[in-house]
């Protein structure tokens, strides 16, 4: 089978007179037999791996969510890479935001600002 992933995203931007939204839709194929969908306490100290199931042989379309609560915009969770020891994050996710991506590999980090976050993370097999 084909196409057996489909990824829709919005963004509306509205300030004032500016009005102006983008919208993204696509479809993926899952080649692999696993989906996994876990949640991991994700600590303030240091960075920490994303522990992907072993099933997940290569990983492929992800989703991650921060589950916080906190309304406070200085506790958040950023996910990203490891570079020879030095977290370089790519996104920072807010209480309750969630977003997709394709990961390149299975090597991917996180790290909470302000208190241990809890990160949900959907993962297909590529």
């Amino acid at each position: 089978m084909a196409n057996e992933i489909n990824v829709s995203s919005k963004v509306a931007f509205t300030k004032g007179f500016y009005s102006h939204s983008r919208s993204l839709s696509f479809n993926a194929t899952l080649a692999g037999d696993h989906v996994s969908d876990f949640v991991q306490d994700i600590g303030t100290s240091t960075h920490e791996l994303i522990v992907i199931p072993a099933e997940i042989a290569t990983a492929g379309i992800s989703f991650f969510q921060s589950m916080s609560t906190s309304t406070a915009t200085a506790t958040y969770v950023q996910i990203g890479l490891d570079n020879a020891g030095t977290f370089a994050p790519f996104t920072n996710l807010l209480a309750g935001e969630g977003y997709p991506t394709r990961l390149a590999g299975v090597a991917v980090y996180a790290k909470a600002a302000n208190e241990v976050v809890r990160l949900r993370c959907t993962i297909g097999e590529k």
